[in-house]
């Protein structure tokens, strides 16, 4: 471990987790007992949900979307 905290992980591990050298995984770290913690990729970035959300019904305004989540 670094001084900034920062670790290095080996370039097999990397390629499970699909990530590359010098990029931020988004990872959750899970705490497995006292003395060591399970580190797993998402695997998911925000562009991979493009699109997943889609709404087939007639067009509605921006105000009509804030009224529907208004309190």
């Amino acid at each position: 471990m670094t001084f900034r905290s920062r670790t290095t992980t080996p370039s097999s591990a990397r390629d499970d987790l699909g990530v590359r050298a010098g990029t931020d995984p988004e990872p959750s770290c899970v705490t497995e007992d006292e003395r060591s913690f399970r580190v797993a990729s998402t695997g998911t970035s925000v562009m991979d949900l493009q699109g997943i959300a889609q709404y087939s019904g007639p067009p509605i305004s921006l105000e009509e979307m804030e009224r529907a989540i208004a309190p």
